[in-house]
């Protein structure tokens, strides 16, 4: 009976030692498995998100410091703008 604990005890030693020395390539394996089809290769819905990169935003209505205004130009300067536009939706 001690033969027999004594030889189990070294077995889960040898293989808690191999999975320790394999533990990058089991890592990778297990990795891809959670991430295979993932992403998808192309967009093929009708979701339009909006302008493209580079394409001029369209005239808006606000106001600003008390004025209304139609046009971000004026507050494109040198170093240019960061505009973020939150479109409301009423579903």
């Amino acid at each position: 009976m001690k033969n027999k604990l004594i030889s189990l005890a070294g077995a889960v030693a040898l293989l808690g030692a191999a999975i320790y020395l394999a533990r990058a390539p089991l890592q990778e394996v297990v990795v891809a498995k959670l991430i295979d089809n993932m992403f998808v290769a192309s967009d093929g819905d009708s979701f339009n998100p909006g302008l493209a990169v580079g394409q001029r935003f369209p005239q808006i209505a606000a106001v600003y410091q008390g004025a209304k205004i139609h046009s971000v130009e004026q507050f494109i300067n040198d170093r240019g703008m960061v505009f973020i536009a939150n479109r409301s939706a009423d579903w």
